[in-house]
Formats: C-alpha cells, sequence, structure tokens
C-alpha cells in the first residue's frame, strides 16, 4: 500500500511538472508570435523612414550650403558682392568726393547680412547634426525666412540691375522660390520620415 501510494505522488508530481512546461511553452509560442517581423516598406531595400529621413537631410544641406556661400561672398567680396549683384551705383559713389562714408556704410550692411547669412548656415548645419525633430524646426525656420523675404521684396523693393533700370525694380525670384520649394519638400519629407519611423518603433514592440 505504501509503495502505491508513493507511485500515485509521483505520477500527480510528473503531470504537474508537465502541465507547467506545457503552459510555459504556450505563453513563449504566444510572445514569439508577438514579435514575429512585420512586413514593411522599404525602397531598394532601405526602410522607408530612413529613406524619407535621408531625403529631408539632403535638402537641409543643400539650403545651409546654399545659405553659407551666399553669407561668405556678401562677408569677403570687394564691395560686399553688390557690383556683381548689378547694383552699379557701388562704383560711382566710391568715385564721388566726400561720399567715403557711404562706400564704408554699405560696406557694414553687407558685412552684416553676410554674418547673419552664416549663422543661419550654421543653424542649419547644427539641425543636420543632430537630426530628427531638429531638422524640422530648421524648415520651418527657412520657411519662415522665406515669407519674410517675399514681404520685404513687396514692400520695400529695391533699385536692382544698375544703372537705367529705375528704382522700384524687384530682385529676381528664382533663387528664393528654389529655397522655399527646397525647405517644403525638405520639410515634408522630415515630417513623413517621423510618422513611418513612429510606426516602425511601435511595431516592434
Amino acid at each position: 500500500a505504501t509503495l502505491q501510494l508513493l507511485r500515485l505522488l509521483m505520477a500527480a508530481e510528473e503531470a504537474v511538472a508537465n502541465g507547467v512546461a506545457a503552459a510555459e511553452g504556450v505563453a513563449k509560442g504566444v510572445v514569439r508570435t508577438h514579435k514575429q517581423p512585420v512586413a514593411k516598406s522599404s525602397f531598394g531595400g532601405i526602410d522607408s523612414w530612413k529613406f524619407w529621413a535621408f531625403f529631408a537631410w539632403i535638402c537641409l544641406f543643400v539650403e545651409a550650403a546654399g545659405t553659407a556661400y551666399i553669407g561668405y561672398v556678401h562677408l569677403r567680396e570687394p564691395d560686399g558682392n553688390l557690383p556683381q549683384m548689378g547694383f552699379a551705383f557701388v562704383g560711382e559713389v566710391k568715385k564721388r568726393k566726400g561720399c567715403d562714408e557711404w562706400a564704408v556704410l554699405l560696406r557694414h550692411f553687407t558685412a552684416v547680412l553676410g554674418c547673419s547669412e552664416l549663422a543661419r548656415a550654421a543653424a542649419c548645419f547644427l539641425a543636420l547634426f543632430v537630426g530628427g525633430d531638429a531638422m524640422i524646426c530648421g524648415f520651418v525656420g527657412e520657411l519662415a525666412f522665406n515669407g519674410l523675404l517675399f514681404y520685404a521684396y513687396g514692400e520695400f523693393p529695391s533699385y536692382w540691375g544698375g544703372k537705367g533700370k529705375g528704382p522700384g525694380k524687384s530682385p529676381p525670384l528664382d533663387l528664393l522660390y528654389a529655397s522655399v520649394g527646397i525647405s517644403a519638400t525638405g520639410l515634408i519629407a522630415a515630417l513623413v520620415g517621423r510618422s513611418r519611423r513612429t510606426m516602425h518603433l511601435l511595431r516592434r514592440r
């Protein structure tokens, strides 16, 4: 009787152990099923959010490089690059007697303009280095700046194009349109990449 009781106890313990192992296996199977890789869209094998983020990075880099070049020529070129832009009166002012202060003042303004453009480019490069939402802020800042430029060009047109063209002629807007297009495209790409990355992280949880 004692041997039979021991055999029953051992059989019961083995049954309990088998039941626990089976339950753990089921639980692990559920977890594995939950963590199975989810199908994701890609471009040439690259995750879609990485593609959009890289495209936005390229747009902001082009914007920053162009701004840095404009700032450099205003700061370092003779006469602040004004003659190359079509402002022929700069040379005439320098030839007149007693107009040295005007020439110095114009050079001062172009140097300050160049410094502001270089600082704007530095902010864009910093956003590129940080990445993520900083790039979105960089694009928003560029669009805000260009929007103010549209207002300035409309309300305060410049003497553009040199002698004989007359005052009130606005400068060509091709460069401004290109800057707005690059910034708007980059902003859309950055927002799409951020949304795709958020969905990618949610799927992995």
